[in-house]
């Protein structure tokens, strides 16, 4: 109808585009604690066909509305958190991510994409300290998230080692 890619899923939720606007239905204008269970997934799926469309803007808006009604939604509090980081915003981005990993303790891969990121950023102590907790809740070391985090591990425990030698 409007020309743009997805546009069709979004007509199905029931989200319009206007000059780059987005309306939503009023039933998600209501409180944000009044928001059912259905529209707060019909927001996520919202935000990921707008991720997969490279609309970061509108995706954000989603996973923001989602956690106005659930502050502990673990799926869009990593995926807000994976646009943030996107955005070079890190502190945000991982303040999220740990939000996620609290909401969702027992999700290796929460506790995984956690500790990546603190692998990039040379925090290698508490990587090492996030995947040594991924492989305790992945018992099943054929498992691709046991495997990754298990060479994650032993590289970034040498690392971790070698930056310990250089400041003594």
């Amino acid at each position: 109808m409007l020309g743009i890619k997805g546009n069709r899923f979004f007509q199905l939720l029931g989200v319009l585009f206007l000059g780059g606007v987005m309306l939503v239905p009023s039933s998600w204008a209501e409180t944000p604690s009044e928001l059912k269970k259905e529209d707060i997934r019909k927001l996520i799926d919202g935000a990921k066909q707008a991720l997969q469309d490279h609309r970061v803007t509108i995706a954000e808006k989603l996973l923001e509305k989602v956690l106005e009604a659930d502050e502990d939604n673990p799926e869009a509090l990593y995926r807000l958190a994976k646009i943030k980081l996107g955005k070079n915003l890190f502190k945000k981005g991982v303040e999220l991510m740990r939000q996620a990993v609290v909401a969702s303790p027992d999700n290796a891969v929460l506790h995984l994409n956690l500790a990546r990121i603190y692998e990039e950023s040379e925090y290698f102590s508490l990587a090492v300290d996030e995947y040594k907790k991924v492989m305790e809740l992945v018992k099943n070391h054929d498992d691709p998230v046991f495997r990754e985090a298990s060479q994650r591990f032993s590289h970034v425990s040498q690392m971790h080692d070698e930056a310990l030698k250089k400041i003594k």
